[in-house]
């Protein structure tokens, strides 16, 4: 809007628009300064507080943030030292990718809740500016948010349970090498894409994918009410009738050992149904013969909660021993007596193996192969020879032949089992 006026004879042009524009400009100018300003402040004060935070977790040995305890005692720590303790997290798609990543732990067999799932949903539903936060409220949130990836970063790269805590044989370590921790975690925090860093820093061989298919398998067969049980009852075989066919049936049907429409209408236990069973035997370690014993029904009548506690049990082992898709390894499945010869996601070739019994376990522990024996020898060890073969031998003298076991003295030379003292307290 213009206006003329003439004063003292002169004439002047007013212009107020421009003025109003400036005016305007300034204004957001300096309310932006003001932001900019208190954003400075409130991230000064958000530092001072994640000191004190610090502190009290390096000298107490605990600490608990809105509620929640914080597990990590030394990386965390390390974090915020080496940034001089300013606030780690400035952008929402970081929490964002995080928050993401915690509540799909759940599909590894892990319990978001372990990661501070709750605070984090409160977050990411309430905050639209981590700088404007009150200090307070940024200092807390920060730490959570980096107890939070380092916790999750951990269990699902080593494990949410100590190995040696349960195995005094465990010989792998529970560290990354060639890099500092406190390094890896404010790189992850940096990425790009929290999904793709993981993926790389945390690869997968093909078991590890397998598990936690069968897991979300499992689930949903428990969410859609699991599995009939299977009546006791006399032992079952291809080509009799019993009243409990339809319910074997109708259990093989629900992990897909029998497709329902090859479900028999009666109560013949014919061909078909039994193919369905040795898969299911096969499955779980046990003779494929397709017969129904004491064995098979209680493997049968195994609750699907228990197979999911399983399967997450079986995540957690997978985590603490495999982490490289590239190796070429061998591995042994001590439940279920088979080695595997494994390369690149193929099972090059597998066999049966000998394993300890449940009070005198197999050793689980990781090793590199160096050589490799064919038809080796086998020196009995002291306590089998004790508790095992000794007995056995002074029972039946022609024990050892009939397992074409030799005997040696101390010297290292042949003794005849026959012509042996067995009866005392060292025998040869």
């Amino acid at each position: 809007m213009a206006q003329q006026s003439n004063a003292g004879g002169r004439t002047a042009l007013l212009t107020s628009r421009p003025m109003r524009g400036f005016a305007q400009a300034a204004r957001a100018a300096v309310l932006g300064g003001c932001l900019l300003w208190q954003a400075g402040v409130f991230a000064q004060a958000a530092a001072a507080l994640i000191q004190t935070h610090v502190e009290e977790l390096r000298h107490g040995g605990r600490l608990e943030v809105l509620g929640q305890p914080v597990a990590s005692r030394d990386v965390l720590p390390r974090v915020y030292e080496s940034r001089e303790f300013a606030p780690a997290w400035d952008r929402l798609r970081e929490v964002a990718a995080l928050h993401e990543m915690v509540d799909e732990s759940y599909l590894e067999g892990l319990d978001p809740n372990d990661y501070h799932a709750a605070p984090l949903h409160a977050f990411r539903a309430t905050v639209t500016d981590l700088t404007a936060l009150p200090p307070n409220d940024r200092a807390a949130f920060d730490i959570l948010l980096t107890d939070s990836i380092i916790r999750l970063g951990y269990h699902l790269r080593f494990g949410k349970v100590d190995p040696s805590a349960l195995d005094p044989n465990w010989n792998q370590s529970r560290a990354l090498v060639g890099e500092d921790a406190a390094v890896t975690i404010q790189k992850a925090i940096d990425a790009p894409s929290l999904r793709e860093f993981a993926a790389k820093v945390i690869p997968r061989v093909f078991l590890y994918e397998r598990f936690k298919a069968a897991l979300a398998q499992y689930r949903a067969i428990e969410a859609n009410g699991g599995w009939p049980s299977v009546p006791a009852g006399p032992t079952l075989r291809a080509g009799t009738a019993d009243e409990r066919v339809p319910a074997l049936a109708a259990r093989l049907a629900v992990t897909g050992d029998l497709p329902a429409s090859s479900a028999p209408a009666g109560t013949l236990y014919d061909e078909t149904l039994g193919a369905a069973v040795q898969r299911f035997q096969a499955r779980h370690g046990l003779s494929a013969d397709g017969v129904i014993g004491a064995g098979t029904l209680a493997a049968l009548n195994v609750p699907v909660a228990a197979r999911i506690d399983q399967l997450r049990v079986s995540l957690e082992r997978a985590r603490e021993v495999f982490y490289d898709p590239e190796s070429d390894f061998l591995v042994v499945n001590v439940a279920g007596f088979q080695l595997y010869h494994v390369r690149r996601g193929e099972i090059l070739w597998r066999t049966r193996v000998q394993v300890g019994q449940p009070f005198r376990q197999t050793p689980i522990f990781k090793a590199e192969m160096t050589y490799l024996v064919a038809n080796p020898t086998w020196t009995v060890p002291p306590t089998v020879f004790r508790n095992d073969i000794l007995p056995a031998v002074r029972r039946n003298p022609a024990y050892l032949a009939s397992r074409n076991i030799d005997v040696f003295d101390s010297r290292g030379a042949a003794v005849d089992p026959a012509a042996a003292d067995w009866s005392g307290r060292n025998p040869p």
